[in-house]
């Protein structure tokens, strides 16, 4: 019991006055994820089927205005986002120790600001499903990765905000921060900076040690949840964390080593 409470303590260091009801939304996700889900992906497949027909035959599409759009709005809700929840996460991390940031679900149910975002962290996935499109427009080609981790993460991330699942602290204060830095890229890319292939590498770079990190995480929760100590988590969304961030290491190091290694360095604009 003394764990427990411990888990989820609140000092109350942090914005209380959001006009947001957690259980409310938590009690939504747990009523809807499924069939929004469902609508989302079911429409996602359509749309890859229909655009990958239509443009067979069809000039590829530049998007360079709608796209930089896209790409600036991604950066800057991410951005924002992670001012909103990295705060909770540093404080959680370094003044409550490791296992209290991957046990305890307080951010998600006694701090509204961090819970707020939370969900809108969740909510994001279901429009990112948009990147496909562009590529599709664009005619460039749908890796493997690119659609399995769109309609993955959709799923775990509503799942996961369904069960307030404790261990979604560490995956979206990543996630946040790594997205920040990958569309601001994308952004520059479209707008036509010359950035340098460096940025690149670093960027998947970054995606590898997100996954490595995810992958420790969720043994981690599933490591405390199995001896027993209190930890906000299910052992099935443990178990497919696990899962999930293994498989998403796999192919973003396939990835790096298709594009970075294998590939012979030529330089053009399309490499910078």
């Amino acid at each position: 019991m003394e764990t427990q409470s411990y888990l989820s303590e609140n000092r109350g260091e942090f914005p209380t006055d959001y006009r947001f009801d957690p259980q409310a939304a938590r009690a939504w996700m747990e009523a809807n994820w499924q069939s929004y889900c469902a609508v989302w992906l079911s429409l996602y497949i359509a749309a890859i089927a229909w655009l990958k027909r239509d443009r067979e035959k069809k000039e590829k599409l530049t998007c360079k205005g709608p796209l930089l759009v896209w790409n600036i709005s991604l950066a800057v809700f991410s951005l924002i986002a992670a001012t909103k929840i990295l705060p909770w996460f540093l404080y959680a991390l370094s003044g409550k120790g490791y296992y209290y940031s991957i046990c305890s679900a307080s951010y998600l149910i006694e701090n509204r600001e961090t819970s707020y975002w939370n969900l809108l962290f969740a909510l994001s996935k279901a429009p990112e499903l948009g990147d496909t499109l562009f590529l599709l427009l664009k005619k460039q080609p749908l890796r493997f990765l690119h659609w399995y981790h769109h309609v993955t993460v959709l799923l775990y991330c509503w799942h996961a905000h369904s069960e307030y699942a404790s261990t979604g602290l560490w995956f979206t204060a990543m996630n946040l921060v790594v997205h920040s830095i990958m569309y601001s890229y994308f952004a520059a890319r479209t707008f036509g900076v010359n950035v340098r292939r460096e940025i690149a590498m670093l960027i998947t770079t970054l995606q590898i040690l997100q996954m490595i990190m995810g992958f420790i995480v969720s043994l981690s929760a599933g490591y405390f949840k199995f001896y027993g100590h209190p930890c906000q988590v299910t052992p099935h969304n443990a178990i497919i964390s696990i899962l999930m961030y293994l498989s998403y290491l796999a192919l973003f190091v396939a990835f790096f080593r298709d594009s970075y290694v294998r590939k012979p360095r030529v330089h053009s604009k399309k490499d910078s």
